[in-house]
């Protein structure tokens, strides 16, 4: 047997050059499937070695019953040198016979992450990449790959169908995770957990809660100079409270106790002084009342000071009342209109040794205790303004040398003699 190939150029040939065309149809398939290794193999015809039957025609394309009349071709070992180069792959211009159309030219798809592009001839060209590795399916390189979602800027931010990146959209009190809004804050914002700050983490829930030392916790933050609900002492005897702003408010005194600790406590305010028997107890920074120190004169008046006298006392005076001061000193003496001061008390109808006249020839003192004494006569006087006066007793009478008659006057002094 041997094969000849439809050329009238081609002389004819041996059986070792059938073989080297079959081992050439092995590689033609491998690379270009049945039609290709059709493309190149071509219609031979086979004939027997010793020309004994006529040659008849395989052709690949009708059939193994096709036969077509015979062309001779020299049998030879070695194959000639003018054999019909390989086909070109589809998609690089192979003609007709080797593909048929696959593609409507210009037409794209996508190949992985790449873009195929239709030839004018109907095949898929070369893969290009894609700048951005994303092939929408039409055929089209884009940013991203459609339908997915990131996260940018705390929100989430979804890839079109076309591959372009969306409007992002903003995850409202939660956090943005793996392209989803997810949890219950926006990381980093802060709010009040009793008088700590809580902190949202990157996965949308809150952290635990940080005491404000000193401070209160107001709107997510620690501010103020003081924890709210606490106290403190204003000097020795008011208090502050720190309102929820952590802000001192103004001092509320205590009345008669100390501040101790942020609390009104004792029984008396600090620096206070009271009488106790003869000396002058003072209230010290606990609100109690310390030993008693003994005044000099022996005297505590009302206000818890050392005196002369005690608060209230009377005394008199130069016939006069003095009253003792909260200070403890005598008031300035007040006298008793003709009447005598009696232990500190005006009394009686006159005032002490004062006089009067009873008559026009007796006189009466008044005595300590604010009472008249009994007249007393004024000897040869008269009484006059309280005092014994003149020459003579009022109506006395005496002879002049004249044998005349004199009388003594109420002033106490001798009338014009009468014969």
């Amino acid at each position: 047997m041997s094969v000849t190939k439809r050329s009238s150029r081609e002389p004819r040939r041996g059986v070792s050059w059938l073989a080297g065309v079959v081992a050439a149809l092995a590689i033609g398939a491998a690379s270009a499937g049945a039609v290709g290794c059709l493309g190149i193999a071509g219609n031979f015809d086979i004939v027997a070695e010793d020309s004994g039957s006529p040659p008849s025609t395989l052709d690949p394309h009708r059939g193994a019953d096709a036969m077509t009349p015979p062309i001779d071709a020299t049998i030879g070992d070695d194959v000639s040198a003018e054999a019909e180069p390989a086909p070109q792959e589809a998609g690089d211009g192979a003609s007709a016979e080797a593909a048929a159309p696959v593609c409507s030219p210009a037409v794209t798809r996508c190949s992985g992450n790449g873009v195929q592009t239709c030839t004018s001839a109907g095949q898929w060209g070369d893969t290009v990449a894609c700048e951005g590795g994303f092939c929408m399916g039409s055929g089209r390189c884009g940013v991203c790959a459609g339908g997915t979602s990131d996260c940018v800027d705390g929100g989430v931010e979804i890839c079109t169908s076309h591959g372009t990146l969306g409007a992002t959209m903003s995850c409202e009190a939660q956090a943005c995770i793996a392209g989803s809004c997810t949890g219950t804050c926006a990381p980093g914002t802060t709010r009040c957990s009793g008088n700590g700050v809580q902190t949202c983490n990157a996965n949308g829930t809150w952290g635990a809660a940080v005491v404000c030392a000193s401070q209160a916790c107001v709107a997510g933050q620690c501010a103020g100079v003081c924890s709210p609900i606490t106290t403190q002492c204003s000097g020795t005897s008011g208090v502050e409270f720190c309102g929820s702003n952590g802000q001192w408010s103004a001092a509320i005194a205590c009345t008669n106790m100390a501040c101790v600790n942020g609390a009104c406590a004792g029984v008396c305010a600090p620096g206070a002084m009271q009488c106790s028997g003869g000396g002058v107890q003072v209230c010290d920074a606990t609100g109690q009342w310390g030993a008693a120190a003994a005044c000099p004169g022996g005297f505590c008046n009302g206000a818890g000071a050392c005196g002369v006298c005690s608060t209230g006392n009377v005394q008199c005076a130069n016939n006069g009342v003095q009253t003792c001061r909260s200070s403890g000193v005598w008031s300035t003496s007040t006298p008793c209109a003709n009447q005598a001061c009696i232990s500190g008390t005006c009394t009686g109808m006159c005032t002490p040794t004062s006089t009067q006249c009873a008559s026009n020839s007796t006189l009466q003192i008044c005595d300590s205790t604010g009472h008249w004494e009994a007249p007393l006569a004024c000897i040869n006087q008269a009484c006059i303004s309280g005092a014994c006066a003149g020459v003579c007793s009022p109506s006395a009478t005496q002879c002049t040398t004249s044998s005349a008659v004199e009388t003594c006057g109420t002033n106490g002094q001798w009338l014009a003699a009468v014969s």
